[in-house]
This record gives C-alpha cells, sequence and structure tokens, in this order.
C-alpha cells in the first residue's frame, strides 16, 4: 500500500506561511528532563478543524500529531525553545499558540581524577581501583530533578607485569590465537576444554623476543569445535592466570545471527577514555542482550592502539587498556597511523598479530598489515591506510571477484583507520581508499559499510553513489571538539557529533539486514551516561521509492528560486532520508553544474560549551524542496532532475527534467586574490576581484580571524565592488591576522573562498644549529614578533601538518613579548623538525619555517623481504625522512661508493617523511643491491643502509650488471654509446617528458640547449628493461 510521507498542512507550514490570530493555553511542563517523553494538550474546540504542533529544536513528536493531545520525546539534542502549535479553523483562519520549555540535564558536573594502577580512591565514601565513570548525587542540584556529578577515574599503569592478561585474536570456528606478554622467557602453555573444572587438553606454543624483558607468548588452538565456548587458563613457567572462556566462530555461511563490537583508538596512556567506553558497552550489552562473551561475537578495532609504536605502549596501552574484554572476545584491528611511529619495519606490530596467515578463499595477503577475515556471513576487508599502493589495490581486486559470487557471504564491511570522509581537519582522510578502494568494493552490493577512525569523535554518512555507510568512530583519546580544527560541511556525511563512542552491529542473515547502534559517553568537557546517539540499517533487496517529479518551473526565472519536489511514496515501511537534486546545461546530464544532497537531519557542529549540543542545520527543513541562491547558476539555460533515497539506503529513479532560462546572473564564478599574505601595517593591500555580481551591490569585507560578517560587527575595511573585476586597495595598521572574503547583493552571503592575510612585525627566528642530540634542548631566540594575545612558538615533526589532527610536537607561549628567548623540545626524539612562529593560538605562520634534525641516522628503510625475483615489483620503505622536496631512495650494486660510482637507480619521496617507492618489475637488472635514503638531491646518507637480491630466475643465476650505455653531457649536447637500448626519454623532475627520441647501436646525441639548466632524469629503455640516470644540464 502506497504511503504518504507529509500531510499537505505540514508541507505547507515547511515550504510556506500561515496567517494567525488569537492563541489559546497549551498545558504541560515548561521544565523537562532530557531524556523524558512529556504529554501537553490544549482543551478541544468546536469549530477547530486541525492541529499542527511544531516540536522544541532537537524534540521529537511520537503520538497525538493533529490531536489537542501530544506526547513529546526530548532528546539529547533538546535546546530551550518553545513548542508551537497552529490550530486550522471552520473559517479558513489560523492562531499560533506556544509554550517555553527549557530542559535539565542529569549529569550536571564533572570531576576528573587518576591514580595508578594498584592504587584506589574515595568516592562518595565508597573506594574504587578501577578506571569507569561514577556517580554521585548532588544535594545542590535542581529542585524538581535528581542530578548528579559524573566522577571520571583514570587509571595509569606505571609497572610492568611478569605477564598480562590474555590477548584473544584471528578466531574460526575451529582455532583461535591466544597471546600475552611476559618479561622473561619459558614454554607457553594453554590449558583449555569445555568444562571449566576440567581443563583436559593442553597445547604449546612459542615466543618472540622483543627485549631483554618483553617476550611475545602465542598459542595457536586447533581442532576445536564451531558455536563452541571454552574455558582456558595461561601457565607460564611457575605462574598461570585465571580460568577464562571464549566461543568459537560460527561456520562460514552459517546464518545464525551475529553482533561485533566496534571500537579503536586506545592511544594515550594519560587518560581511560578507552576502559569508560568498555565499560559503557558492557553495561549496555548486559542490560539489552544479556553476558557479553555470550552475545558478541568479536570486537573490530580501528587501530591507533598506541600513540608510539614502542614496547612499553603496547604493555601499558593496547594490553592494558584492553584487558576487560580481550581474555574472552576476541579482538582484530586495523594499522593506524600511530602504530607506525618509532617502529621500523612495523616489527613490533607484526609481532603482536597473527593475521599474515589469514585468507578468504584462498586468497592470502601475505602480510599483517591488510587482510580478508570472514566471520560467518560478513567479509571483513581490513585495509592498511598507512601501506598504500598497487599491490594492496591488487589483493583487493582479487578479494572483491572472489566474494561478488561467493554464496557464503551476504555483507562486506571495509575496515580503514583513515576515514573516507571527514568534516573536522578537513582532507585528513584516505584519498587513496575514496578515490580507489571504494569504488572497487561497491562493484557488489553485499558492500555495504565503511569503518573508519582517526579522527576523535563520531560522523556517519552515506556515499552517493554507492549503497554505502561510512563513520568514524575515534574513541576517547586525545580530544577532537567544534571549533578546533579547519571545518566544512560535506553533503555525503548526514552528522558529525564531538562525542566519544562505539557501535553495535547485529546481523540477522534470514532478512539479509544489518542494524547498527552508537552509544556516547560524551566529550572531554561533557558525561553523558551511554546514550543512544544514533542507528542505522540496510536490508538487501528491498524495493526502492517509487519515481518522484519536479514541480512545474517557469520558462524563466531569476535567483533566488526555491524547486520543489513531488510528496515521498513508497511502497515499503521506510521513511525518507534523502533528496538530490541536479542541474545541468546537457539535457543528458553528461555535466553537471550543481549537485545538492540534502538528507532529513544535518548535525554538523554544536552549541559548545557547558552542554555540548548538537545542531541539526536541517531540523524543520522540506528536503524534497531546494532553493539555489543567487548567482549559485550562472546565466543560461539548464535541466533540472531529482531523486529520493529512503533510510534503507535505496535510491528512486531519477525524474523526468524540466527545463529553464536563468536571467540576471553572472557569466562566471565569483573569486578574489591577493598576491601576498603578509604585510607591513600601513603597506598597500590589494584584494583583486571577478565575475562579482553586476548590479546587485556585491562588496568585499575585510574581518580580524575570529570574526563572523552579520554576528561578531561591522567589518574592519569594506567596499562595493564597481563592475564584474576589478581591485580594492586599502591599508591597515593594526597588527593582527584578517581576511577578506567577497559579499553578495548588500547581504552576508559569501560567494568567495575566505582569503587570510597578516599584517605586523614579520617575526625573526634562529636556533643556535641545525643538528642536535637527543635531550639537548632546542634554544629559540624571537624579536620583531607582533605580541598578540597567545602567540607561540612550535615545532613539528617533518610530515605533520599545523591545524589539523597533528599536534604540535613542543611549544610554548611568547606572552605577548615581542622579544625573547625559550627552550624546547628535551623531550624530542631523533627525528627531522620544523621551528615556527604562530599567531593568535591558532596556526597562521608568518615567517619561512627554520628546520633542524635531532639524532644520527635518524630515517630508516626496510624491504618486506631480501630476495626478489626480476619479475616481481619491489617495495622499499622509508621512514622518518627529512621530508624535503628532493629526498630520494638511491640503489647501488655492492662494492660500489655512492660518492664516486654511478648509481643503479633512483626513486624521489616527493617530500614524504614515511610511505614506499615502487620498483616496477624489470626496472633493476639481476643483482646484489644496497639502498638507503639521501636528503634533497644529496649523496648524503640520512639512514643505514639495507641489502636485497633481485634474481633472475629464467637465467637460473643472479648476475651483476653489465654495463650497456655509457654517456657524457657537455655543452648541452648528451651524448650516448648505446649497445642494447631503444628509446631515450628526458624528463623534468615534476615528471613531464621534455625528449623522446629513438636510439641506433653506437654513438648517440641528443641536443638539450633548448632547456634550462637544471637536474632532468635520462631514461633509455627497450622492450624488456629500462634504466634511469640522473643528468645535472650547466650550459
Amino acid at each position: 500500500m502506497k504511503k504518504r510521507f507529509y500531510s499537505l498542512l505540514f508541507s505547507l507550514l515547511l515550504c510556506g506561511n500561515l496567517v494567525s490570530s488569537a492563541s489559546v493555553s497549551i498545558t504541560g511542563k515548561s521544565r523537562v528532563q532530557t531524556g523524558d517523553t512529556t504529554e501537553y494538550s490544549v482543551n478541544p474546540e468546536t469549530d477547530i478543524t486541525s492541529y499542527v504542533w511544531k516540536a522544541p529544536k532537537g524534540c521529537r513528536i511520537i503520538d497525538g500529531q493533529g490531536s489537542p493531545t501530544i506526547k513529546l520525546a526530548s532528546t539529547f539534542l533538546s535546546q530551550d525553545s518553545p513548542l508551537t502549535l497552529i490550530r486550522g479553523k471552520n473559517d479558513n483562519s489560523t492562531d499560533t499558540s506556544s509554550i517555553d520549555i527549557s530542559f535539565v540535564h542529569r549529569i550536571a558536573r564533572i570531576s576528573d581524577h587518576s591514580i595508578s594502577a594498584g592504587d584506589s580512591i574515595s568516592i562518595n565514601g565508597t573506594y574504587y581501583k578501577d578506571a569507569d565513570i561514577y556517580y554521585e548525587p548532588l544535594s545542590d542540584g535542581d529542585g524538581e530533578y535528581q542530578q548528579v556529578t559524573a566522577h571520571r577515574l583514570t587509571v595509569v599503569p606505571d609497572t610492568f607485569s611478569a605477564f598480562t592478561k590474555p590477548y584473544l585474536q584471528s578466531v574460526t570456528s575451529s582455532s583461535i590465537w591466544i597471546s600475552w606478554k611476559s618479561d622473561k622467557a619459558g614454554t607457553p602453555v594453554v590449558l583449555y576444554g569445555t568444562d571449566a573444572e576440567n581443563l583436559s587438553f593442553r597445547k604449546e606454543g612459542s615466543y618472540e623476543q622483543l627485549s631483554d624483558s618483553y617476550f611475545w607468548n602465542s598459542v595457536q588452538l586447533t581442532g576445536l569445535e564451531a558455536e563452541t565456548f571454552y574455558y582456558y587458563k595461561v601457565v607460564f613457567n611457575d605462574e598461570e592466570s585465571d580460568v577464562y572462556r571464549f566461543r568459537t566462530m560460527q561456520e562460514k555461511g552459517d546464518r545464525k545471527p551475529m553482533r561485533i563490537l566496534l571500537m579503536g583508538d586506545h592511544q594515550i596512556k594519560s587518560r581511560s577514555g578507552y576502559e569508560w567506553l568498555m565499560k559503557a558497552a558492557q553495561r549496555k550489552i548486559e542490560e539489552k542482550y544479556g553476558k557479553i562473551e555470550e552475545n558478541i561475537d568479536m570486537i573490530m578495532n580501528i587501530g591507533d592502539q598506541v600513540d608510539l609504536g614502542t614496547l612499553e605502549q603496547y604493555e601499558h596501552i593496547h594490553l592494558f587498556k584492553s584487558q576487560l574484554m580481550s581474555p574472552y572476545l576476541p579482538i582484530m584491528t586495523a594499522v593506524g597511523n600511530h602504530e607506525t611511529y618509532q617502529d621500523p619495519g612495523m616489527a613490533h606490530y607484526a609481532a603482536h598479530y597473527h593475521y599474515e596467515d589469514l585468507e578468504y578463499n584462498g586468497i592470502k595477503s601475505g602480510t599483517e598489515n591488510y587482510y580478508a577475515y570472514q566471520a560467518g556471513r560478513i567479509l571483513f576487508i581490513v585495509l592498511s591506510t598507512e601501506h598504500t599502493g598497487d599491490t594492496q589495490k591488487a589483493w583487493v581486486r582479487k578479494v572483491i571477484d572472489a566474494a561478488k559470487n561467493d554464496d557464503s557471504v551476504d555483507f562486506i564491511i571495509s575496515v580503514n583507520h583513515r576515514p573516507i570522509q571527514a568534516e573536522q581537519y578537513i582532507g585528513d582522510i584516505s584519498s587513496w581508499v575514496r578515490n580507489e578502494i571504494i569504488p572497487i568494493l561497491s562493484e557488489t552490493p553485499k558492500h555495504v559499510f565503511n569503518y573508519g577512525g582517526h579522527h576523535h569523535l563520531y560522523h556517519r554518512g552515506q556515499l552517493t553513489d554507492y549503497p554505502v555507510y561510512h563513520i568514524i568512530n575515534g574513541a576517547a583519546s586525545w580530544d577532537q571538539m567544534w571549533g578546533m580544527s579547519s571545518e566544512k560541511d560535506y553533503d555525503d556525511v548526514q552528522k558529525t557529533i564531538d562525542y566519544w563512542g562505539y557501535q553495535i552491529l547485529e546481523f540477522d542473515f534470514e532478512r539479509k539486514e544489518m542494524k547498527a547502534e552508537c552509544y556516547a559517553i560524551g566529550n572531554k568537557e561533557l558525561v553523558v551516561d551511554n546514550i543512544l546517539i544514533d542507528s542505522f540499517h540496510r536490508i538487501l533487496g528491498k524495493a526502492a521509492p517509487q519515481k518522484p517529479e519536479i514541480a512545474e518551473t517557469p520558462d524563466t526565472i531569476s535567483l533566488p528560486y526555491m524547486f520543489k519536489g513531488s510528496p515521498y511514496y513508497t511502497s515499503t515501511d521506510e521513511v525518507l532520508n534523502s533528496v538530490q537534486f541536479q542541474f545541468s546545461l546537457s539535457p543528458d546530464f553528461s555535466t553537471i553544474e550543481l549537485d545538492k544532497v540534502q538528507d532529513v537531519e544535518n548535525l554538523y557542529g554544536s552549541t559548545g560549551s557547558p552542554w555540548h549540543t548538537p545542531i541539526d542545520l536541517n531540523e524543520g527543513k522540506d528536503i524534497t524542496c531546494f532553493t539555489v541562491e543567487k548567482n549559485k547558476l550562472k546565466n543560461g539555460v539548464y535541466y533540472i532532475r531529482t531523486r529520493y533515497r529512503d533510510a534503507n539506503m535505496e535510491w528512486s529513479e531519477w525524474s523526468e527534467s524540466r527545463k529553464f532560462t536563468v536571467t540576471g546572473s553572472i557569466d562566471g564564478d565569483p573569486s578574489i586574490s591577493m598576491e601576498k599574505n603578509t604585510f607591513a601595517p600601513g603597506e598597500k593591500i590589494e584584494v583583486l576581484y571577478q565575475y562579482a555580481p553586476e548590479g546587485q551591490n556585491a562588496w568585499i569585507g575585510i574581518y580580524h580571524k575570529g570574526k563572523n560578517p552579520d554576528v561578531s560587527g561591522p567589518s574592519t575595511r569594506w567596499e562595493y565592488t564597481s563592475g564584474q573585476s576589478g581591485k580594492f586597495t586599502f591599508t591597515l595598521d593594526s597588527p593582527d591576522e584578517y581576511y577578506a572574503v567577497l559579499f553578495n547583493d548588500e547581504g552576508y552571503t559569501e560567494i568567495s573562498e575566505r582569503i587570510a592575510f597578516y599584517v605586523g612585525s614579520i617575526p625573526e627566528l634562529s636556533i643556535e644549529k641545525s643538528s642536535y642530540q637527543e635531550g639537548e634542548g632546542i634554544k629559540v631566540n624571537f624579536k620583531n614578533a607582533p605580541g598578540l594575545d597567545n602567540d607561540w612558538i612550535g615545532i613539528y615533526k617533518m610530515g605533520k601538518i599545523p591545524g589539523t589532527a597533528d599536534l604540535s610536537d613542543s611549544w610554548d607561549y611568547t606572552d605577548k613579548q615581542n622579544s625573547g628567548e625559550m627552550t624546547l623540545g628535551k623531550e624530542l626524539g631523533k627525528g627531522y623538525y620544523f621551528v615556527n612562529y604562530f599567531t593568535r593560538g591558532e596556526y597562521f605562520e608568518p615567517r619561512k619555517r627554520l628546520y633542524f634534525s635531532i639524532g644520527d641516522k635518524i630515517s630508516s628503510v626496510w624491504a618486506e623481504k631480501d630476495t626478489f625475483d626480476i619479475d616481481e615489483e619491489i617495495h622499499i620503505h622509508y621512514q622518518d625522512g627529512p621530508g624535503t622536496p628532493k629526498d630520494w631512495v638511491g640503489f647501488f650494486l655492492e662494492g660500489k661508493d655512492p660518492n664516486k660510482d654511478e648509481l643503479d637507480g633512483f626513486y624521489y619521496t616527493y617530500g614524504a617523511t614515511e610511505g614506499y617507492i615502487t620498483v616496477k618489475p624489470g626496472e633493476l637488472p639481476a643483482g646484489k643491491y644496497f639502498c638507503a635514503l639521501y636528503i634533497n638531491d644529496s649523496y648524503d646518507e640520512v639512514s643505514e643502509r639495507i641489502y636485497i637480491t633481485i634474481s633472475d630466475k629464467s637465467a637460473n643465476r643472479i648476475e651483476t650488471e653489465k654495463e650497456s650505455l655509457s654517456y657524457m653531457l657537455s655543452g648541452g649536447v648528451l651524448s650516448l654509446q648505446n649497445n642494447s637500448y631503444d628509446t631515450a626519454e628526458i624528463f623534468q623532475t615534476t615528471g613531464k617528458r621534455v625528449i623522446h627520441t629513438f636510439l641506433v647501436s653506437g654513438n648517440n646525441r641528443i641536443d638539450m640547449n633548448d632547456l634550462e639548466n637544471g637536474l632532468y632524469i635520462l631514461r633509455v629503455s627497450d622492450k624488456e628493461k629500462a634504466r634511469s640516470y640522473k643528468i645535472i644540464l650547466n650550459k
């Protein structure tokens, strides 16, 4: 049966206006506790024909809409605002009534405590020793409602264990890995059985020594029964653990329902946020289902389980924080960026996890860094955003091709630490996963969910082009709240909430249904008691909504103009979730001029302290209506179409298009520009503009940074534009950060990007030297500084980006001083760094950076193995590089001297501080090589050398290079003595090819006189091999 989503009267209320007259009194509470449901009513009258109630911000009318009495549910989104009633009368008039409602929060105060592991603390007369959130009733709270103080207890480990609690991982229907750390060597043993009183089976394992006092012990139990509880204990030398139990996984393809717990980002030692979440998750699961190990099949962790990949952090952060659940529930994880820090070759990571032998349909990754793992009818594809490249991509392709027609797989979940979208610290995502991997994964509708982390909050959205949810679950480590970073509202993100949370996924394979619930405990400044902040679902095979229509549109329009879609209809019980409007100059929509997706809610931003209530930008909005603002479309003929998406992520067909003409708009995209961004007080400043709207009073405004137009007072300078293009010239005397922006039509609608600039003295910064030893302080002198509020000097490791999620490594305020001296960085480890002056507590840099290093042989390189076949792709990984634009990885045959002999291969890192370079098959001949990282186009080695062998199996031998080409560059002419190559190419270092020629046997001459002096790449090749050389042109 067809269902209409909106009543006509409610649509009129949202899209239009109603006339009102006298009002009536509303009965009900004016003060409500968040989370409560309250009844409100008016006296019925005979001449009233309709009742339309409008809820306060963040509340829902759950019963009675259209009648004199309603039930109003308040939520964590509720804000102080009125409940409004519009009544329709027999004479077609209306009246409006309202009651102001304020909301009382149960948790009124927060008190944070910290103790060492093993200690206890008294809270409200009771002693506690476990990390958790405890509540104490307030005696001076709200009189009507009981309020509490939340005591957040952090427990910090400061000693090392003889052996840690067990850690379960890689469970299957017939096996499981049980691991633990010990401080000495011994034979690891697990006693186990199906009866807690009779552990009749014994299995020995092995250990890996990672330091003098860190031994990682592992035992794999095999031959187990599927879906069976086993009791076990760890026996090690003369010690043994408590008895725990676990449950084996169901058989692959089994249709028994499953539940998965999603968590991540332990990362920091100084706050027990991860333990708070685990405790909250345990309470919620026991409240809803029963014992956690009986009702949760596994935990999927999103990575960053350490802040640095050191053994101390693996014990004190990863293992210590997981111990509430790790002996009972198997935990799987992904590589986070922090696991790669201070762990060359990912040796510690590889030791702790047993993923290298995991396979799906015989397909193995061969590494712990990424893997495929089938649990029941769910296939997890766990990616590494820290090891991107063709090898991992080819592996994904194999897995997906196998999964498409695998009847034992209903759902595919992709897992990647860096997310595919983010509305805070914008750009700090994995574009590689988003652009290269997601399209492969989404070739099958089985791929329904992408799980990311990295950012320390919750976010959920839907990809427009695929029926795929994507979330960020960043747990409770470093703080990330609204206003702390760069921010942008994206159409494919439905909500970003700066709360710490966890998720429970439920799977009903008979219905082919996935359901998700997200619960939260607050943030740094807020505690909420394990509240539900989001839920969503996906049912495969369910019908899509019916095809909508675009309301009739005039042939010619001027902007702004509201386009309207038809009411939402569906044959299912799914409600409307999203509407997409597209505008094109072509009737086939081959090019899109404007594309807009609107969701029923758009949680973006918050009210800030103290309650940090998320703000729904789309509350009360009819998303089937879309207004194109002035100048958003240029003059011309356009076509519009729309489609509707339900809460099951099913899109309707596109509507038929309508044609219209825009007049009175602009002929190009408005923009402004400045030739530089730093000016002395009183210096002439010019802002250039083009395609400004003519005859509409467009204007340029200059504002202090942090001031918002039409909110924070008048602009510092402003001027109307005098035509479509021109310039605005002015001066400023007050030192500060400013921005320029172009506005539309006498108002405050911004129609250009903001351009930031600085006015003031240019700080002079100096350090004593460019190379330091560990533990040596970095003495920084500054003078001629502007001395603004909260100016600071900060040190960052190369590769970090100020103003993103990357925190400074050492910093201090300048205390408004114009000159001074400070010592930073005594705690910094080996690495390459930069230091700079930053203004107003933010990240603007009014001067160039200074660079320095700490320690010797800072960088490291490694390969995944030491012998490769000539037809095999080789990856050389590098870490802690200097980060200069022309750092490079060089290859030399053994016995060569880089300062004397010709190199055999080189590969730029292009300014990256970590990553890997790729040697394509056949690019280097067979032989024995060493390679290292070299700084900024020099032959200065900044890493230890590693040695690899390239073998030619077809020739059944390893041979050193037989030189088949020699060259000399003189007077702008390159002479080549060639014995075997067919082609020569010369490239700029940017990758642009500038010369291409064919070679003959013997002497060849290439004229380079038309090129500018500088470094070039010479590449010679034939059908089977290729070689590259650096050449320097100096005419």
